[in-house]
């Protein structure tokens, strides 16, 4: 239990066109690619972000008991499943 309220606690640092931002893992819902970046859609109203990122360049971003990829175009938070 005290992994899970770590992991919920520890932010993602996510590169923007407009610089960094940071947000909780439970908060993104899916990535989609876009060309050479990728589309975080958040679970939280947020409007969706284009991210100087890649989906290869996600994977080793993001904690991988949280995300999968499910195609060449999308890595989706378990959660949501």
């Amino acid at each position: 239990e005290t992994d899970t309220v770590a992991n919920q606690l520890a932010k993602i640092k996510l590169y923007t066109a407009k610089g960094e931002m940071y947000c909780y893992p439970d908060d993104l819902v899916y990535f989609e690619t876009a060309k050479r970046y990728a589309i975080a859609h958040f679970g939280t109203g947020t409007k969706e972000v284009v991210l100087r990122h890649n989906l290869v360049e996600l994977e080793e971003i993001l904690p991988q008991s949280h995300f999968l990829r499910v195609s060449r175009q999308y890595t989706i938070n378990k959660k949501y499943i």
